[in-house]
């Protein structure tokens, strides 16, 4: 397919309630999301025509998050690819540090990960070159209870562009390394620590740069679009 859909590896709209969350790119389901801890559901950020709008809850003190061991296409380093995501940062621990989502293991296997830093209430991706090495790339503040989307652009030739709602938060130089043996997981990181409090919706990766004209249709005016 064209559009949108080119190149869309990896979808997962997270409107299950509960249980395994299921691929809808164009890999299919052998990279279907693994449920650790019984991650809940809540109301979401992007609705298909006609029904509500359904996001996975992660609650922190449960240490729940949704994962795949082999990360498959997940593993994005090491060639052009972009990320969306939806997430809503829960008031209820607005102020304590925490992992969204990524490939990122302990040093020696870190690739990219996206994370909420609670004392300044920013995000951050955080790429790597060699596993071991970071580089930032800084939101300004976020709003609590709130759904934001995030994108991040990488070019495996000058690095990574990120995008809140739309607009640019700038680059890195970083090309981001290939971790194979490093779970991606969504509502934490592979490295255990710091789990995710609060919502995410609509999880997308293409295995290429999507466009600025294709940035604004995934964000659409902050209603957000489905993919596939």
């Amino acid at each position: 397919g064209g559009g949108l859909s080119r190149g869309l590896v990896a979808y997962y709209r997270l409107d299950e309630t509960s249980g395994v969350r299921y691929n809808r790119g164009t890999t299919g389901g052998g990279i279907n999301l693994t449920d650790n801890n019984t991650v809940g559901s809540t109301t979401g950020a992007v609705a298909i025509q006609g029904n509500p709008a359904v996001a996975a809850s992660f609650v922190r003190g449960n240490s729940e998050y949704l994962s795949l061991s082999t990360p498959s296409v997940l593993n994005a380093g090491g060639a052009d690819f972009s990320i969306s995501v939806w997430f809503n940062i829960y008031s209820s621990l607005d102020t304590t540090n925490q992992n969204i989502l990524g490939v990122w293991g302990s040093s020696g296997s870190y690739s990219y990960r996206l994370y909420y830093n609670g004392a300044n209430q920013k995000i951050y991706w955080y790429t790597s070159s060699t596993g071991s090495n970071t580089t930032t790339i800084a939101s300004s503040s976020v709003s609590s209870d709130t759904f934001y989307n995030t994108m991040l652009v990488h070019d495996n030739s000058s690095g990574s562009e990120a995008y809140l709602n739309g607009s640019s938060l700038g680059s890195a130089g970083s090309i981001i390394s290939s971790q194979s043996s490093t779970a991606f997981v969504l509502g934490g990181i592979a490295a255990g620590t710091n789990y995710f409090n609060g919502a995410i919706d609509d999880f997308a990766l293409w295995n290429r740069q999507i466009t600025s004209d294709e940035i604004s249709q995934v964000y659409n005016s902050g209603s957000g679009k489905v993919l596939r």
